[in-house]
């Protein structure tokens, strides 16, 4: 299963900030008894250059197998058309909600300092 999420073109060079959350399926055992076995599903997250939607250019991917969330940051210049992109790694469908959140901002100032 997969979702995907157009983000605005922008006239100048910007940031991309995003981040994928959800939770694990928790047992939870009995009322007197907590039971901490969980299935953690696996969502991958990517963030996609689709100004040429004959060829689309991957820009980032977070794509842990251990978490329950992704983030990507990734310069995008001015006038690219981009979109994200929320993937089941697992190729199934995905019963869980997630949420997405994600910041196109300008791009931080060079400092000359690490």
């Amino acid at each position: 299963a997969r979702a995907t999420y157009p983000l605005p073109v922008l006239s100048v060079a910007a940031e991309l900030r995003a981040t994928l959350v959800w939770h694990l399926a928790v047992a939870g055992g009995s009322p007197t008894a907590f039971d901490g076995a969980a299935t953690l599903e696996n969502l991958d997250l990517r963030a996609w250059d689709v100004t040429d939607p004959r060829a689309p250019r991957l820009l980032a991917e977070s794509a842990s197998t251990i978490d329950n969330t992704e983030s990507v940051w990734v310069a995008v210049p001015a006038g690219r058309r981009c979109e994200l992109e929320v993937v089941a790694a697992t190729g199934g469908a995905f019963a869980r909600d997630y949420a997405l959140a994600w910041d196109l901002g300008p791009a931080p100032a060079a400092t000359g300092t690490p």
